[in-house]
């Protein structure tokens, strides 16, 4: 199979490596769950311990995600050094994996190169996969995403082979992107599990197994993926206890975090991930149906159905988020790009003596004025990287100016003071007192005295400090300040 692909994986290959890769390493940590992972990852190569993640140095508590993401960057650190870079490399070559394996997919389903090439450039255009939380950042939604799609390739390939070999094969490859997708983000990665089991029933796959043997895979699999939480547990008394508030029930039964969302979040969301071509998922799929063959109806009714399915479970949850419904891109650009495929070719069997010259001819065209100019400016967006600097420079002044810390020779003394939750600078500051600065972190305003060199950024610390210190000014990058308190004021004792 891969021998017979090649070029195509190889173009695959070459048009995603610059949107995955080029200036990976760049922007600074992301404030949410990347900065968290990355803090996560970081106590863990420093203190090898890969049973329990920490943060800051305690069992950490409020991320209690299985750590397989977190075991691939620490080991990308040790490997490259402790950077961004290392952070967002396993999210990366996870998207990289996800092309080739629709490819493969695809190919391994008989259908043709512009279909793969088509799927594999919808995504690359589209902002809510390749962009942030997801391919290029230190987020969860590429591994899982991976894990994922091997679940919906591997069934279908499972209930739809006869050879008893290729079936045994395909339904442990299943079984082990199950356990792997259960490690990377718990729950999440079963999502699509009772449609699949669903589609089992109606298969009789029951008449096709040794019914006593599938049991027992079954069972080891679950055994498998409870066996980190029971094991972190007896290591990590009442870690169950928050998995539970946080994944078993908490997030689809309760507003977790602030995120609280209409029912019809996600399909307002898909036109700002997606972009214009989101337009075309509803007719492509009315096209694959009625101009396919028999197997290509049969793949886009498999893909339109677990997608619904997904879509519905996710829409009810009470807690919604920008990337929850990302697992769904992918099967949304398969399924578009199929239709695409079918129309194209039956248009061109319209064409009196259509030559594979012509056919050629109309799909260079084709993918050029359909692509050419949203490729470019994603590659272009990436290398000059001026939508990350845009969007990102005023709110990471202070990470970024703690980043550049990292590179001065001079040991600092300070004190960084925030009242709110700012993980991407945490991070920096660990790494910083790590190479021998030494920078405290307060979040309460009276703990700060006569002497103290200050890097702040809050609106409220500051005004605070103007009303009860002298102090002078050593650094300013709106909104920072690195301030060198002096005296106390004779003023009133008022704190935040």
């Amino acid at each position: 199979m891969l021998r017979s692909h090649w070029k195509i994986l190889l173009v695959v290959g070459v048009i995603t490596f610059v949107p995955l890769f080029v200036n990976l390493g760049t922007y600074p940590l992301q404030i949410w769950d990347e900065a968290r992972n990355a803090t996560n990852s970081y106590e863990m190569y420093k203190d090898h311990d890969y049973l329990v993640p920490k943060f800051q140095g305690y069992s950490e508590l409020w991320n209690t995600k299985p750590p397989l993401l977190l075991w691939l960057q620490s080991t990308s650190m040790h490997l490259f050094g402790v950077s961004e870079f290392s952070v967002r490399l396993p999210s990366a070559l996870s998207g990289l994996l996800i092309y080739l394996l629709i490819a493969i997919g695809l190919g391994r389903l008989g259908f043709g190169n512009m279909a793969t090439l088509i799927a594999i450039l919808l995504l690359v255009i589209s902002p809510g996969f390749t962009g942030f939380h997801c391919l290029r950042t230190g987020d969860y939604e590429a591994l899982l995403v991976l894990f994922l799609l091997i679940q919906i390739f591997t069934f279908y390939f499972y209930v739809n082979t006869e050879g008893e070999a290729h079936r045994r094969f395909y339904l442990h490859i299943l079984l082990i992107a199950v356990i792997l997708g259960v490690l990377t983000k718990g729950v999440n990665s079963l999502l699509f599990l009772p449609a699949l089991a669903v589609m089992w029933f109606l298969k009789k796959m029951w008449l096709k197994e040794t019914l006593w043997l599938f049991i027992i895979k079954v069972v080891f699999t679950i055994s498998l993926c409870l066996s980190y939480y029971i094991v972190r547990e007896s290591f990590d008394p009442g870690y169950i206890h928050w998995v539970k508030q946080n994944e078993l029930g908490g997030r689809f039964l309760e507003v977790i975090d602030n995120n609280a969302q209409p029912w019809d979040f996600y399909l307002k969301l898909f036109p700002k991930q997606l972009g214009n071509w989101v337009y075309l998922i509803l007719p492509s799929v009315i096209l694959g149906f009625t101009l396919g063959t028999s197997k290509q109806r049969q793949w886009v009714f498999y893909l339109v159905s677990n997608s619904v399915f997904f879509l519905v479970v996710i829409s009810i949850a009470q807690t919604k988020t920008i990337w929850y419904n990302v697992p769904l891109i992918p099967l949304f650009a398969i399924v578009t790009a199929i239709g695409i495929e079918v129309t194209v070719r039956r248009l061109l069997r319209l064409v009196p003596r259509a030559t594979e010259r012509l056919e050629q001819l109309t799909w260079a065209v084709l993918i050029c004025v359909s692509f050419g100019w949203s490729y470019v400016r994603v590659v272009r967006e990436t290398i000059t990287m001026t939508e990350e600097v845009k969007n990102h420079e005023e709110y990471y002044v202070v990470t970024n100016f703690l980043r550049d810390q990292l590179d001065n020779s001079n040991k600092h003394n300070w004190v960084f003071i925030d009242t709110e939750y700012s993980a991407h600078n945490w991070w920096y500051i660990e790494r910083l007192n790590d190479s021998g600065h030494h920078i405290e972190s307060f979040n309460k305003t009276e703990l700060l005295e006569s002497g103290m060199t200050v890097l702040l950024y809050e609106g409220k610390v500051e005004q605070y400090v103007k009303e009860n210190y002298h102090y002078e000014e050593l650094v300013t990058k709106t909104p920072m300040k690195l301030i060198n308190i002096l005296a106390l004021k004779p003023r009133n004792d008022t704190h935040i």
